[in-house]
This record gives structure tokens, C-alpha cells and sequence, in this order.
């Protein structure tokens, strides 16, 4: 016997209401396991999807916790290289500073030495202070070569 759907008008086949309920009830009762595995296979299909989406959060957390511990690994090297750059910039400014400092005393050793070059002779020193410009220019260029 060809199973039918519930739709299909019966065939002459069946003679008597008995005959008839009797088809259908195979008919429900085929359509009934279809369901049976259908839910069983929604079922299935439910569970695995629920596993899958577990396991796609587990390894996006997973995937967070190595890419947390890379970027707190650079943050360490990157601050550990701005702590470097800062010493070096006031290593700098004390450099610049310095060397102002001895620009400053060059300055006034320079301007000492023509103060003291217009000096009158004295019984010690009886040409004068005009060579204290020549010493005064050497002690200058020392200088400016120590802070070099």
C-alpha cells in the first residue's frame, strides 16, 4: 500500500469507513514519526548550535586574555621607552643649561679682560694690564673648548 498525504482524496480502494479511518491513521501516524524525526533533528541541530556558540565564547575570551596580556606587555616597553626619552630630554636641559653657563662666564671673562686692560701701570706690573686681553681670550677659548 502507497502512503498517501493527508490532503490526497482517498482511493477506491477503500471500500468502508473502516477501511478508510484505517488508512488514514497509517497516514497519521507516518506523518507523525516524520514530526517525531523532524524534532528530533531541530533537537540535534539546537544542541550543537549551543556548543558551538559556547565554544566560539570560550575562545573569543581566550582570544581577549592573549591580546589583554600583549598590550599590557607593550604598555610596559612603551612607558619603560618614555621614561627613557624623559631622561634623556632633562640630561638635555641640564646639558643646555650648562653650556649657557659657560657661554655666560666666557661672556664675562671677555668683558673682565677689557675692563682690566684700560688699568694704569703700577710699580709692579709697569706695562700694564693691556696683555690681560690676550689671557683673557685664552682662558675664553679653554673654556668654551671644556664645555664642548
Amino acid at each position: 500500500m502507497e502512503a498517501q498525504t493527508p490532503n490526497q482524496p482517498v482511493s477506491n480502494e477503500a471500500s468502508n469507513y473502516d477501511e478508510v479511518f484505517m488508512h488514514r491513521s497509517l497516514l497519521f501516524d507516518d506523518s507523525l514519526k516524520v514530526f517525531v524525526n523532524l524534532y528530533l533533528v531541530v533537537e540535534t541541530l539546537k544542541d550543537y548550535a549551543v556548543k558551538a556558540l559556547v565554544n566560539t565564547v570560550d575562545h573569543l575570551g581566550s582570544v581577549t586574555y592573549k591580546v589583554n596580556n600583549f598590550l599590557d606587555e607593550k604598555v610596559v616597553k612603551v612607558s619603560m621607552a618614555e621614561l627613557w626619552v624623559s631622561c634623556i630630554e632633562q640630561v638635555y636641559l641640564i646639558v643646555y643649561v650648562a653650556h649657557l653657563l659657560s657661554d655666560v662666564e666666557t661672556f664675562a671673562i671677555s668683558l673682565f679682560s677689557l675692563w682690566a686692560a684700560r688699568w694704569e701701570a703700577n710699580p709692579h706690573q709697569s706695562y700694564g694690564f693691556f696683555r690681560i686681553k690676550i689671557l683673557g681670550a685664552l682662558v675664553s677659548i679653554q673654556n668654551d673648548m671644556v664645555a664642548c
